[in-house]
Parts: C-alpha cells; sequence; structure tokens
C-alpha cells in the first residue's frame, strides 16, 4: 500500500487525523447546539397566529427543509458530531494503543458514515436545488474522510504486519 503520510509515521498521521476530527467534532458539535438554542428561542418568540408548515415551507427553502423541519435536522446534526467526536477520541486511544480492533472498528463506521455523506450530496444535488456552497462544504468532507479512511487503512495494514511479525518471532525463539 502506498504510504499516505508526507514525512511523518502512519501512527503519527493517524493521530493527527484524529486530533483534527476531534476539533472538527467539538465546533460542530458547540454551532449545532447554539443554533438548537436560538431556534428554540425563536419559537418561543414565534407569531402563534402561524402554523409550523407555514414556516417551514418557503420558496427558498432546500427541499431537505419541506422533508424535516429545521429544528430536527439540526439535532440529527447535534447527535452525529457527538457520535464523530466518540469516533474521534475511540481512533486516537486506538493509534495510541497500536490496537488493530479499536481501528478496525472506527474503520468500519467511518465507512458507513461516508457512505451517507455520499448519498446525501447525491441526494441534495439530483433531487433539491443545493446551492453552490453546500456542495463545495460536502465535496470537501468527502475527499477529508477519504484521505482519512486511507490513512487508518495503512496504518492498521502495518500493525498488522507488526503483528504477524512478531508472532513469526515467537514461534521462531520456541
Amino acid at each position: 500500500m502506498v504510504h499516505p503520510c508526507c514525512g511523518s509515521s502512519l501512527k503519527q498521521g493517524t493521530k493527527f487525523l484524529a486530533i483534527l476530527s476531534m476539533t472538527l467534532s467539538v465546533v460542530g458539535t458547540f454551532s449545532s447546539g447554539i443554533y438548537l438554542i436560538l431556534i428554540a428561542a425563536a419559537n418561543l418568540k414565534s407569531d402563534p397566529g402561524k402554523t409550523e408548515d407555514e414556516e417551514y415551507i418557503k420558496e427558498e427553502d432546500y427541499c431537505i427543509d419541506r422533508i424535516i423541519p429545521e429544528p430536527l435536522m439540526v439535532l440529527i446534526i447535534f447527535v452525529f458530531c457527538i457520535l464523530n467526536l466518540f469516533l474521534a477520541i475511540m481512533l486516537f486511544i486506538g493509534t495510541e494503543q497500536d490496537n488493530l480492533r479499536v481501528c478496525n472498528f472506527w474503520w468500519r463506521i467511518s465507512f458507513a458514515l461516508w457512505l451517507v455523506d455520499i448519498v446525501i450530496l447525491s441526494v441534495s444535488v439530483a433531487v433539491c436545488r443545493a446551492n453552490i456552497t453546500d456542495i463545495v462544504i460536502n465535496t470537501a468532507e468527502i475527499f477529508r474522510s477519504v484521505y482519512e479512511l486511507w490513512v487508518v487503512k495503512a496504518f492498521m495494514a502495518e500493525l498488522k504486519v507488526k503483528k504477524e511479525s512478531a508472532c513469526r518471532v515467537v514461534v521462531n525463539m520456541a
């Protein structure tokens, strides 16, 4: 497998990506949490004469807003940010301890989330009137995730080789 970390070890690259992922998750959790608070405050002050449908179905809204109300969508984003934070912490600990099992679990869950990102972007582009900013941000996130998956997969391959060579040394000594 090609070495994806320029000038550093796979372990250092994986740790760096875990820290980056933790940082992005914390920022996402705080920003979506603040947005949820603002939505709750706005709903407390909202006009009681308006129905819920009138508030969410506007001409400039995206189609996802018509399917899932904005507060629910922000809550889903909030939960995914917390999930990503736990996954990043798990990756950091698994990398620090050279734990192949933990890294493999992280890789499988992250791969599934990457597939979900691709589906969301595809639906957003094909069905909805997605704006260019959303498309660029989601595409950048997909490419970052691909790189992250590649680095962790290479790190796992390196761990597997080390484990196999350690087993051969023990067998040869016996």
